[in-house]
């Protein structure tokens, strides 16, 4: 633990206490969602019998006991008064976890972008010196049956479902949102149960409580997913948070119980992939925001396994909403290998109406003379103004790129001005 403060509301008559105080009658919320962040995968440090933190935490509670958070307080204060401490007096602090969200701000197309989401694009654009990347949660979804039995029923297709869509401020553009996936696992407690049975079951299944997309403007949201856990169905009742289905964080309240404890939720995915972007970090302190961001989407696939009503390409669209881009994973964003090499250029500033090219080295004779598909897979990430005003033209700016083959750079670059010249007159 690097730090922990409270950032309180005007007057302090929503958030009393300390900071250790901020998930008291939840359970823990907070402090399973940090241990994920700082361990990864906590039930593995179980099974190696090895506890070594792989990142700093710093905390920052703008929540109260009830692990509420007044939207106006967070907008207006509390969330760039606790960025600006944080990575004004620890430099090197710059991946924010949110694991928060607004269940009564659910997106729908067409609608413009919220306040705190826009809020927090600005602050993105403010700080881009400081090259933070903001990791927010897709939000939970309680799929509403008559029969809990269809739950599992209309699995996985409900999922699709507007009332399943993202929330605020997962619906942030410059901010990675994730999703969550099933572990794979039933009850541990009541395995021999044969009443009580996961929902998803199978490992990469999309929980049954996590939200889709698309985004603002039709942007792919959530662009990441990861292990959040998974529901247990009881006959005719939802069992969450059951140990073997859900993801294993430490407790808050060690001293009186377990060490450890079950919870599920995308709030718990989410850290996930902060560790992955501060690992990252560390591993490239001068990279940007963008190469970061840009690293962790390139290296993610999709689960081995996924529902047969997402698969083929007549379902793409829906299984980009719930999936985005798929897992990452940090050895792939980290490392280049023979097969896998990562091009990146970084920092690279173009202005608007501009355009750059780039030359991809000679491609290795394996690429080119092995029959089936191949593929070269280009990954573009930009931190643009935004204007939370339109629900149009959310993004200032755009960006897009064209792959050609065969032809020299200064060729096409002079068909490009050609083709520019043409079009303003």
């Amino acid at each position: 633990m690097g730090d922990a403060q409270v950032f309180r509301d005007p007057g302090g008559h929503f958030i009393k206490g300390e900071a250790e105080d901020g998930d008291t009658k939840t359970g823990g919320h907070g402090t399973g969602v940090a241990s994920i962040a700082i361990y990864g995968d906590v039930g593995q440090c179980i099974k190696d019998k090895i506890f070594q933190p792989q990142t700093w935490l710093f905390s920052a509670r703008v929540t109260n006991e009830n692990n509420e958070y007044n939207p106006d307080f967070l907008l207006d204060k509390q969330l760039e008064e606790a960025i600006n401490y944080f990575t004004s007096n620890y430099p090197n602090c710059k991946v924010i976890n949110i694991s928060l969200g607004d269940s009564n701000c659910i997106y729908r197309d067409g609608q413009k972008q919220f306040r705190l989401a826009a809020r927090i694009e600005e602050i993105a654009y403010k700080y881009q010196h400081r090259n933070i990347v903001f990791v927010i949660a897709a939000g939970n979804y309680y799929h509403d049956a008559e029969s809990k039995e269809l739950i599992r029923q209309d699995y996985p297709e409900y999922l699709l479902n507007d009332d399943a869509r993202i929330i605020d401020p997962g619906t942030s553009a410059i901010a990675l949102t994730v999703g969550s996936l099933s572990m794979g696992k039933g009850s541990t407690q009541y395995h021999e149960d044969a009443c009580r049975n996961a929902i998803a079951k199978v490992e990469g299944y999309p929980s049954p409580f996590t939200r889709t997309g698309f985004g603002v403007d039709g942007m792919i949201k959530p662009e990441l997913v990861d292990f959040g856990g998974d529901f247990i169905l009881d006959r005719d009742r939802i069992i969450e948070n059951e140990i073997g289905a859900s993801a294993i964080v430490l407790a808050k309240d060690f001293q009186s119980g377990s060490l450890f404890k079950a919870y599920s939720g995308t709030s718990f995915s989410t850290p996930r992939v902060s560790n992955t972007a501060t690992r990252l970090f560390s591993k490239y302190p001068d990279a940007s925001s963008n190469l970061i961001r840009a690293l962790s989407t390139n290296a993610a696939k999709l689960p081995k396994e996924i529902p047969k009503e997402l698969q083929g390409n007549k379902n793409k669209n829906n299984r980009i909403k719930i999936y985005g881009y798929g897992q990452t994973n940090f050895a792939q964003a980290a490392y280049s290998t023979d097969n896998n090499v990562v091009l990146l250029v970084d920092n690279e500033n173009i202005e608007i109406g501009n355009f750059k090219v780039y030359e991809i080295p000679a491609l290795p004779p394996e690429f080119l003379d092995t029959k089936g598909d191949r593929s070269i897979s280009v990954c573009l990430a930009f931190d643009p103004p935004t204007k939370h005003t339109r629900g149009d033209s959310y993004l200032g700016v755009t960006m897009e790129f064209q792959l050609f083959r065969n032809i020299g750079s200064e060729d096409l670059k002079a068909a490009f001005i050609k083709s520019t010249f043409i079009e303003s007159r």
